[in-house]
């Protein structure tokens, strides 16, 4: 855990942030999770959600992980419960928006939020982080709620990350990506 800098409080809020890569190993622990939480529903669950992200899977998972993943989801629903907001996503410190963080708010947090989004991130996230290399001047973003720029779910499916680049009136940059995670 660590304290967000320059935000005035008091701030409640649980963030997952890591980098793209670790997302698909939380993505790949979906199915054992979804059955183990959901039983025979977590089939349906899993089937709803396997088509979000085309990345391979990694396949040196173990059992434990799916304990570890259990104990994040418990901590993540008892802090939603006790009014926090909850947001998973990247951190961001390579560039001029360092301290802060790209992510999807979780309005509730259930198995299937938890994966769905992991999913996206995993789809997305290598993207979002070469953008931000590649817009590394100052700018200001569209935000979740903890101040995080925050990436929005479209409900067909897309996703996409809006934030000025340069001055305060500078350039629009909208990242879109459709339902596979595609670049549009």
């Amino acid at each position: 855990m660590r304290q967000v800098p320059g935000l005035a409080g008091p701030n409640d809020m649980v963030q997952i942030l890591i980098q793209a890569a670790p997302w698909l190993t939380i993505y790949a622990l979906g199915k054992p999770f979804l059955d183990s939480m959901l039983k025979e529903a977590g089939k349906d669950a899993w089937d709803k959600i396997k088509s979000l992200c085309k990345k391979p899977i990694p396949t040196d998972l173990k059992e434990d992980d799916v304990g570890w993943l259990r104990v994040v989801f418990d901590t993540l629903k008892q802090a939603r419960k006790d009014g926090n907001y909850v947001v998973l996503g990247f951190p961001v410190e390579e560039t001029s928006f360092r301290g802060r963080s790209i992510g999807i708010e979780l309005d509730e947090v259930t198995p299937e939020s938890l994966v769905r989004t992991s999913a996206i991130l995993a789809n997305i996230g290598q993207e979002i982080e070469t953008a931000l290399q590649q817009y590394d001047r100052k700018f200001a973003h569209s935000e979740n709620r903890d101040c995080s720029c925050a990436i929005t779910i479209n409900a067909d499916g897309t996703t996409e990350c809006s934030f000025n680049v340069g001055a305060e009136n500078g350039e629009l940059v909208v990242l879109r990506f459709d339902a596979s995670g595609k670049r549009m």
